[in-house]
């Protein structure tokens, strides 16, 4: 009797995972670097405090108006 073994033939189906997850990459790459590398590139720096304002001999007085103090009441229930 004769054996027969029948393999299957290769897949060259892909799946096409790699070529999203390499896009999702790709595209991370390019926001990452518009945020942080132009900036970084253009000699700007992003700080949370103001620059102070120049000086030119202008003097500001500022005069707040005491407040009473808030009536708290009591609370009953």
């Amino acid at each position: 009797m004769t054996t027969i073994i029948n393999t299957p033939p290769s897949s060259t189906e892909d799946s096409s995972a790699g070529l999203v997850i390499g896009i999702i990459f790709g595209v991370l790459i390019v926001v990452l670097f518009l945020v942080f590398g132009l900036p970084y590139l253009r000699g700007r720096t992003y700080s949370q405090v103001p620059a102070p304002a120049e000086s030119n001999g202008t003097t500001v007085n500022v005069t707040v108006p005491a407040t009473s103090p808030v009536p708290t009441g009591s609370a009953t229930p």
